[in-house]
């Protein structure tokens, strides 16, 4: 038995939250540089993938395992920060389940 069975006059229901925000993966911190500035240069710059990686190259960043950088290593650094970020800024959603009123007796 809850507690609003044993009081009379009580509310008793379940609420739900469903967040994304509280994720403990954070965005793997050696990748945050070359993220950014990916971001940077498609986002605000209007660069292609293939521009950002010849760019890139001259600037003398390379990957995660020391080769160059093309553009198809550029989109997945691009595509995989935007969903990652995407899934950090997504709205809480909640709902209330099993609403019990337990009336006064008498």
């Amino acid at each position: 038995m809850g507690d609003a069975e044993l009081n009379p006059g009580s509310v008793s229901f379940t609420a739900i939250f469903r967040t994304q925000r509280l994720l403990p993966f954070d965005y793997p911190e050696a990748q945050l540089p070359l993220s950014d500035r990916v971001i940077e240069l498609r986002d605000v710059q209007g660069m292609s993938f293939k521009e950002i990686a010849k760019l890139l190259a001259r600037e003398g960043w390379r990957g995660a395992r020391g080769a160059a950088l093309g553009a198809n290593v550029v989109f997945s650094v691009y595509k995989k920060r935007k969903a990652h970020d995407l899934r950090r800024s997504a709205p809480m959603t909640w709902w209330i389940r099993k609403i019990v009123v337990y009336p006064r007796e008498g």
